[in-house]
Formats: structure tokens, C-alpha cells, sequence
């Protein structure tokens, strides 16, 4: 252990020398003996000590109370006053200084030694108690970020970086882990790139975590068979779920790196994420619950001429075909009135499944109405017939497979196409597939 400096100040040399000896004994490290304030001040700034003995009366313009008051200002260093005064006034004014102890001399060694060992104690805590202050304010200042993100890799971008530059861990990783998905989703950057996609720990232990729902900090893994590390230099760690499936796992290399308070600070931070993972997650269930039919899972009407309005600014500019197909599912009615609600609403979502499979990934299924869909079909003009037989052939495949339904399903079909030299508007449009759509019905 790194032996603690202490800076003694004191006028009279051969006091300033005993109290060195008797320092010295104790195992401190005591440099030159200051005998002025400005002397002080260029000792502390040569040696960095650790702790300030303070005589009271010094030679030169300060005295010991104001060169304290210099001290804590530029160096913020605990100090202990070692003085042969006790009168009111000399112990109110050094009061004011909140010095770590006040010895009145003559003072025995034991005396000296308790004193000087409960003021590095005492600084220690309250400079740990400072730096925890500070990483909270700064982990709220996280959460002000995280409140202003709108994509899940931002939240975990902004969390990583807290972890490493606030709470001050050096390997980080931030992975889901559920039935599944298990994915690494972000890391510290200092992890080597052939790592980052490799896991710290078995699936049997991510599962246990998730399940516990409990932080976990160990000290020493490489014994610990259970966790099965999977870095043989990771000596100590925690990991952390949080958000129903997300674990954030913390490493280290030394032995016993973490405690308590870096647990409670991970659980602020990750607290904090949890909640913006939330709004985000909000957000989009009630953007989908805007555009997506809640029945067929395809999209509503509102969505359709949202779309509308950029395919056809795409269309004009490329000189491109929009193709519409309006379908009608025959006979709902009947079904419903003969097999009950629940089977016109399966018959639907067959119906809704069949058409987002035959379609193409630029294609958009909708459903317009009770029992009508609507597929709009980026640059596509005569060839829109094709897709039409193509979803006939399906739905009759469909009819014959047993099991599927008590009854067939049929519709109606009509189509029609657009583009921008065309002096039909898009509703006029869709309206003439609509239209083809019922003598389809009628026909048949």
C-alpha cells in the first residue's frame, strides 16, 4: 500500500523536525517541513500531500488560519491544526475553515496518530461521497439525453457511453436475450473488434439472471462453474437485467474491481434507459395502432393515402405506373350469420394473410372496409395482372386444403393503373378498379 504524504507547516524548526521523526515512525512520508505560507503553498505543489499539519503562528505575512483558507481554496486538502492556542477566538476563527482536527500542543503521539488517521478517513469518505454526488448529476444529465432520443441504438449509444465516462467501467457490453433473440446490441469501445460479438457468459446463466430479475456482482469467476466465463482474463464483474429481456454486463480484469455503490449507480443508469426504452416502445405501438388494421395486422385506410402522397410525388418525378387492386370478400355476411362472427373474422385474416404473401415487399396491403382490401403497387402498370391470377390460383389452392376452414372463401377482383400523363386523378383510379371489382362479382 502507497504510504500517505503529509506536509507539515510549522515555524519552529525543531518542533518541525520531532513531528517529522515521529511521522516517519508511523510510516507517513513527510517531505521538506514548510515554516511560512508561501512556502507551504510551493511544498504542496511539488509534493501532492496527502494531508496538511498547520501551526498557527508562521513566519511571514499568513498565519496558519489564513494559509489553510488559501489551502482548501486551490487544493481542497484535509488539514489538521497543531497549536499551542486555545483561546475563544483563535479556535472561532479556525472553525471557520472546518479543519479535520484541532491539537492543542503538548499532544502525545497516540493522539497524533488517531487524529491524523480519522481525518484521511474522514476525506476519504467525503471525497467518495462527492464523486458520487457528481456521477448522479451527471447520470441525471444522461437521463435529460435519453429523453430526447427517438431510436433505440441512441438509447443504448448514450448508455454505454455513461457507463464507460461517468460510472467510469471498462468493459461494457448491452445485450437482449429472450427466447428468440441473443444479441450483443452495443460495447465498449475499447473491447477489441474479434470480441464484440462474443458473449461473457453461458445462455444458462443470461437465463438465470433474466428470470431473477436480480443484479448480480462477483469477485472472483474464474472458480465459479455456474457462470462459466467465457474470457479467461475476466476476473470479476456484474450484470444487471433490466426492461423484461435486457442485460447490461460490466468486466474487469482485477480482482474484486466492483461494490456496492457501482451497483446502486449501474441501477440509476440502467433506470434510467429502462424508462426511455419504454417511451420509445410506446411510441411506436401507438404509431402502429395509427396505420395497422387491429384484426388483419395489415394497414388501415389512413395509412394507404399517407403512402399515396409519396408514390405519387416518386411516380410523377420517374414517370413511374401506380397499379391499384381492390378485392371483396364474398358472402361475409353469410358466413357470419351461419358459422358465427369469430369464423368471418378468421376468414378476413386468411384472407389478409394470403395477400401480404402473394404480394411484394413494395407492395401495400390494406384493408379499406368491412370485407374490402385494397394492394397499391409501386411502378406497376399492365403487368398488375399478373398478381391478380396469381392471388386467384392461391385463394382456390386455399379452398381445397381440408382443415383449413368449414367453408371456401371467394372474392371479387378488379384493377386498375395510373400514371402521371394520365388525366385521372388517383381516386378516379381506384375507383375504376373498384368499379371492375363489382362486375367481377357480378359476373360471377
Amino acid at each position: 500500500m502507497k504510504r500517505k504524504k503529509i506536509l507539515v507547516v510549522e515555524d519552529s524548526k525543531v518542533i518541525g523536525n520531532d513531528l517529522k521523526i515521529t511521522l516517519t515512525k508511523f510510516g507517513y512520508e513527510v517531505p521538506k517541513v514548510a515554516v511560512s505560507g508561501n512556502e507551504a503553498f510551493k511544498m504542496i505543489g511539488i509534493t501532492n500531500p496527502d494531508l496538511v499539519l498547520m501551526d498557527i503562528k508562521l513566519k511571514g505575512e499568513l498565519n496558519g488560519i489564513d494559509t489553510t483558507r488559501i489551502i482548501q481554496k486551490k487544493f481542497s486538502l484535509p488539514v489538521i491544526y497543531l497549536t499551542a492556542y486555545s483561546d475563544e477566538k483563535t479556535i472561532m476563527d479556525a472553525k471557520t475553515t472546518e479543519p479535520f482536527g484541532y491539537l492543542i500542543k503538548p499532544f502525545n503521539d497516540k493522539e497524533l496518530f488517531s487524529t491524523i488517521e480519522m481525518a484521511l478517513y474522514r476525506y476519504q469518505l467525503e471525497n467518495e461521497l462527492k464523486k458520487s454526488k457528481l456521477k448522479i448529476e451527471e447520470l441525471h444529465e444522461t437521463a435529460l439525453q435519453l429523453a430526447s432520443k427517438d431510436t433505440i441504438e441512441d438509447i443504448f449509444t448514450i448508455t454505454i457511453k455513461a457507463a464507460e465516462e461517468i460510472l467510469k467501467f471498462p468493459l461494457c457490453y448491452l445485450n437482449i436475450f429472450n427466447e428468440k433473440d441473443n444479441a450483443i446490441k452495443k460495447c465498449s469501445s475499447l473491447i477489441p473488434a474479434r470480441k464484440r460479438n462474443k458473449h461473457f457468459f453461458s445462455n444458462d446463466f443470461y437465463k438465470k439472471i433474466i428470470e431473477s430479475k436480480k443484479t448480480y456482482i462477483y469477485e472472483e469467476l474464474k472458480d465459479k462453474q455456474e457462470i462459466n466465463p467465457k474470457w479467461e482474463k475476466i476476473r470479476s464483474g456484474i450484470i444487471s437485467p433490466f426492461c423484461d429481456y435486457y442485460l447490461f454486463q460490466v468486466a474487469s480484469a482485477e480482482l474484486d474491481a466492483f461494490n456496492k455503490d457501482d451497483v446502486k449507480l449501474l441501477e440509476l443508469l440502467l433506470g434510467h434507459t429502462s424508462e426511455a426504452l419504454k417511451r420509445i416502445n410506446l411510441q411506436d405501438e401507438l404509431k402502429e395502432q395509427a396505420i395497422i388494421d387491429p384484426l388483419t395486422k395489415v394497414y388501415n385506410r389512413f395509412y394507404l393515402y399517407q403512402a399515396l402522397k409519396q408514390e405519387v410525388k416518386h411516380s410523377t418525378r420517374y414517370k413511374r405506373h401506380i397499379a391499384f387492386i381492390v378485392i371483396d370478400v364474398n358472402g361475409l355476411k353469410k358466413i357470419n350469420d351461419n358459422y358465427g362472427h369469430h369464423m368471418g373474422d378468421k376468414a378476413l385474416q386468411n384472407v389478409a394473410f394470403l395477400l401480404v404473401e402473394k404480394a411484394r415487399d413494395s407492395d401495400i396491403v390494406v384493408r379499406s372496409g368491412g370485407d374490402e382490401f385494397i394492394i397499391m403497387l409501386p411502378e406497376t402498370g399492365k403487368e398488375v395482372d399478373i398478381l391478380k391470377k396469381r392471388i386467384k390460383e392461391s385463394m382456390d389452392s386455399c379452398n381445397n386444403i381440408k382443415n383449413k376452414l368449414p367453408f371456401p372463401v371467394n372474392f371479387a377482383i378488379g384493377s386498375a393503373f395510373w400514371n402521371c400523363k394520365n388525366a385521372s386523378s388517383i381516386d378516379e383510379i381506384i375507383a375504376l378498379a373498384d368499379k371492375r371489382m363489382y362486375e367481377n362479382k357480378q359476373n360471377n
